[in-house]
């Protein structure tokens, strides 16, 4: 068969990497201006803009005239964009974020006319496991991808060299489902310009030919003309066709579309039986994967990781909780903005913390303004829900408290709530009280007066005086996906006795114990944990390690005259902070000397130390099975990384680690330092080690770097803090003119880190650890508020005159619907089952995404709070599939393939159900 050489123009465009967002979209308005000018011209010619959707938004905010030129080109397919929004990191964000990122960019694409369904992800730091099974959910057949599939082998001199193996494979997830991987060994600029010499364009035709003819299971070769902000080359196509006259119709080359090179390559793979692949793709040296982008400004990644459970684990759920309930105030369109906002700062420059520090300085911006929104979007979804509940049998002067519980596992949780009286009243006593009228014993850790603001949509806002209490008590069994409500009763009568103050246990010095664990802080400020159901012990652990960061923000590197200090050695204080029936709380402070900086003259950690305080506070819960741990460190050194050390003791050399819709494992032993200088590895929430009989898990709130260490203590660290001052350092030191100069990668200043330790009995699939790390990643949400609503005026007068003062009210469309004190509104059985969203997809369609995290076949059973009209199997993009059987509002026996994601789709009937669960 006749070799064709397949050239694929094309621009990657990062939004914004070593220039902010701004000045490159000068460069990308220039960019599409004379795009536009050069297709005008020349009808035949085809260009890809990497995949994305987000650039024509970019550019018609500045152009809003040339929307129909975009629209014409799009449609005639000559201007190639999606299935993405951005070209988003995998690894540090969660698997629904890359759902939306495609979902958005696929609908946007198809508002212009059409979307290019090929997998494109030239550019991202390794590939996850779950991608062929997110992508095939989408109808993309393919992947084509620059990063994770280096190949090394050990020659003669045992030394590892690169070997390049065939291109083209058919990658699977678990569950079986198979796209086509096609990698590209040398770049997605391969054919980067071509020169109108038609004797050096020979040359690189005769030089890629003779590379990818050892690369390519096809005679189907992909030549990448173009690369990051490059524009359009005008002159490619008379370029081209002399090329053809040269190459004398032994071969041919043509502009082509990465889709019709895509089904080429599938065509031509049916009558070979090329590798098959499954699992992430993370091969590579340092340099390829960079994979110090996982710790890289850590600020950045914890604010995502904030954001990203606002929307996926309270907005979303409480608001399809309303609609369930009848009302239906989902706000799709402000959601979808945020979600927009999120996946923009998702970009692969972007969330990886390798961009200028002006760029950094937006995406924290970004981040505030999505926090900011969500808060504000999510009290009142708290607020709207406690309006409804029922009030009968209450006093007038009484007060709800509602917890609300978002994950689908039943909770027993200690909680701290604050309630709050209007002053006017004058009240200093009150009861707690269950929906069956029972005393809740709690304890008052905080009262004072303070002020709160209402705001209406008919009246100017208002300003309440309040009396203030924050209070601890233990909740029990509130439901998956459920509200509880409790009743606080004023109380005149010196109802608050001993069993309700604030008391102290018994004090055992540096000892903090419940029903699970017991721990015990030792003078060097490591603890002991004892598992008291399995026995099993854990001593000397958690502790930090510094070392010397030589790096850059894409790779961690030590130097050759390395220096570790530990913590270890160094006295801490150790102090009780709190210790009652509920909660016993201990702080353990350091003030560790750390070299202030490198030496890069000398090559060596300078001589200057500086102090970097951390505390370390432990809390332990009555039944709860985790640790919670809280890291407060002030980064007041440079060119460093500090890292959390957690030994455990476990003979494996198996890890296993969360990710995106999956859980990954991986052993320690395969790793090779003459490929790689860190061993560090991604994980998302939560790392595991096992030997099948005791274990013990690690939770973490936006942290996704760890390494488990080959030592004697089968050590598990977490990095928390890596200072660096350059995107990429090609000399030791930059000036600080440089583009590439980032100080602010030195992350000095104030962090707070949230950990939680879990020991277990079993593998990590019998503990349920993907279930307790959501109970503690996930906390309970709640609400105040008074039974009589007008109690807390919910507005200013109208006060333009004293005789005509009112305070105006507008009728509740909803005022009829009336919820019990307790409910549950949807109930998901089944085991190493895991919600990924609940969501409204219009107005009366309720979508469930859910997955398998067992590489076992699994079945989940569904019962929801409304009459059911109709259940349906979704793809990934959330079209019907399928219908499903269903019963009395229950989908039963839903099957899971080993690690599949299933979506299905809810329609609600106009009456609702009303069904307790």
């Amino acid at each position: 068969m006749k070799k064709e050489y397949c050239v694929i123009s094309h621009t990657h465009w990062d939004r914004e990497w070593y220039l902010p967002f701004e000045q490159f979209r000068i460069r990308l308005i220039e960019l599409m201006d004379n795009l536009i000018k050069l297709m005008e011209k020349e009808t035949n010619y085809i260009f890809h803009l990497d995949a994305q959707t987000v650039v024509l938004e970019d550019y018609l905010d500045i152009k809003p005239e040339r929307r129909r030129n975009l629209e014409k080109l799009i449609t005639e397919g000559r201007l190639l964009v999606g299935p993405w929004y951005v070209q988003n990191d995998f690894n540090l964000t969660s698997g629904e974020s890359t759902v939306r990122n495609l979902q958005i960019g696929i609908k946007t694409a198809k508002n212009f006319g059409h979307c290019s369904m090929v997998g494109y992800t030239p550019d991202q730091f390794g590939l996850i496991s779950q991608l062929p099974q997110i992508l095939k959910k989408f109808d993309i057949g393919y992947c084509i991808f620059g990063r994770g599939k280096d190949n090394f082998e050990e020659n003669d001199n045992g030394q590892l060299v690169e070997v390049k193996t065939k291109s083209e494979f058919y990658w699977e997830s678990e569950d079986g489902s198979r796209i086509i991987g096609i990698y590209l060994p040398y770049w997605y600029n391969n054919a980067q310009r071509f020169s109108a010499d038609i004797d050096r364009a020979m040359l690189l035709i005769n030089k890629l030919d003779l590379e990818l003819s050892k690369t390519s299971h096809t005679p189907y070769y992909l030549l990448m003309n173009g690369v990051d902000h490059l524009e359009a080359q005008e002159n490619l196509l008379p370029i081209l066709g002399s090329i053809n006259e040269n190459l004398h119709g032994k071969a041919k080359i043509h502009q082509c579309k990465l889709e019709d090179y895509s089904a080429k390559i599938e065509d031509a793979l049916r009558n070979m039986t090329p590798e098959i692949y499954i699992g992430e793709m993370r091969s590579g040296e340092d340099r390829k994967i960079l994979q110090g982008t996982l710790s890289s400004r850590v600020d950045l990644k914890q604010h995502n990781a904030r954001c990203q459970t606002i929307l996926e684990n309270y907005l979303e759920p409480l608001y399809t909780w309303m609609a369930m309930l009848g009302i239906n105030i989902y706000p799709s369109e402000y959601l979808e903005s945020l979600w927009k906002m999120l996946i923009k700062n998702h970009a692969h420059d972007s969330i990886c913390g390798c961009s200028a520090d002006s760029v950094n300085n937006h995406i924290e911006d970004r981040f505030v303004r999505i926090e900011e929104a969500g808060q504000f979007l999510l009290n009142r979804a708290l607020e709207k829900i406690c309006e409804h509940v029922e009030r009968k049998n209450l006093n007038m002067n009484d007060y709800l408290l509602t917890l609300f519980n978002t994950t689908t596992v039943k909770r027993n949780e200690v909680i701290e709530a604050e309630i709050y009286f209007d002053s006017s009243n004058d009240i200093d006593e009150f009861k707690l009280l269950d929906t069956n009228g029972a005393s809740v014993p709690y304890n008052i850790l905080e009262k004072k007066n303070r002020k709160i603001r209402r705001f209406s949509p008919v009246n100017l806002p208002a300003i309440i005086d309040v009396i203030s209490y924050r209070v601890r008590f233990f909740a029990e069994s509130v439901n998956g996906q459920s509200y509880k409500t409790y009743i606080v009763r004023p109380s005149r009568n010196n109802y608050i006795t001993e069993a309700t103050k604030y008391t102290e246990l018994p004090r055992i010095e540096n000892i903090m114990e419940n029903d699970y664990l017991k721990i015990k802080i030792n003078d060097t400020g490591t603890i002991d944990i004892l598992n008291k159901k399995s026995h099993d012990e854990y001593r000397d652990t958690l502790f930090f390690e510094d070392k010397e960061d030589i790096g850059d923000s894409y790779n961690y590197k030590e130097s050759s005259m390395s220096r570790t200090i530990l913590s270890k050695d160094f006295r801490p204080k150790i102090t009780m902070l709190g210790n009652d029936r509920f909660t016993t709380v201990y702080s353990i402070t350091y003030e560790m000397g750390i070299p202030a900086k490198y030496d890069f003259v000398n090559k060596c950690r300078s001589i200057e130390n500086c102090t970097v305080p951390i505390e370390v506070i432990l809390r332990l819960d009555l039944d709860c099975p985790y640790l919670q741990v809280t890291l407060n460190i002030n980064n007041t050194a440079q060119d460093h990384r500090l890292r959390v050390f957690f030994p455990t003791d476990i003979i494996t050399d198996k890890s296993q680690a969360g990710a995106p819709f999956d859980i990954i494992q991986r052993d320690r032993s395969k790793f090779d330092a003459r490929i790689n200088e860190s061993a560090c590895q991604p994980f998302t929430d939560f790392i595991n080690v096992d030997d099948k009989n005791r274990g013990i898990a690690f939770f973490a709130k936006g942290l996704y770097e760890y390494e488990h260490l080959n030592d004697i203590n089968n050590t598990i660290a977490i990095t928390l803090i890596r200072s660096n001052s350059s995107i990429y350092r090609e000399n030791q030191n930059l000036p600080v003119e440089d583009l590439l100069y980032i100080p602010g990668n030195q992350c000095e200043g104030f962090h707070e880190f949230s950990l939680a330790i879990y020991p277990h009995q079993g593998d990590h699939l019998v503990a349920e650890v993907i279930n307790k790390m959501q109970a503690y990643k996930i906390p309970l949400q709640q609400c105040c508020t008074p039974s009589n609503e007008n109690l807390l005026s919910r507005g200013t007068p109208f006060v333009q005159d004293s005789a005509i003062s009112e305070v105006f009210s507008r009728a509740d469309p909803y005022e009829s619907i009336i919820l019990p004190y307790e409910k549950q509104i949807v109930k998901i059985e089944g085991k190493d089952i895991s919600l990924s969203a609940l969501k409204i997809k219009d107005k009366n369609t309720v979508v469930i995404r859910m997955y398998n995290s067992s590489s076992l076949v699994r079945y989940a059973n569904i019962a929801v709070a409304f009459s059911l009209k109709g259940a349906f199997l979704l793809n990934m993009n959330e079209d019907v599939l399928s219908k499903i059987e269903t019963q009395n509002s229950m989908v039963n026996d839903l099957e899971f393939k080993p690690k599949e994601i299933v979506s299905i789709g809810l329609t609600m009937k106009e009456e609702l159900l009303n069904l307790v669960l």
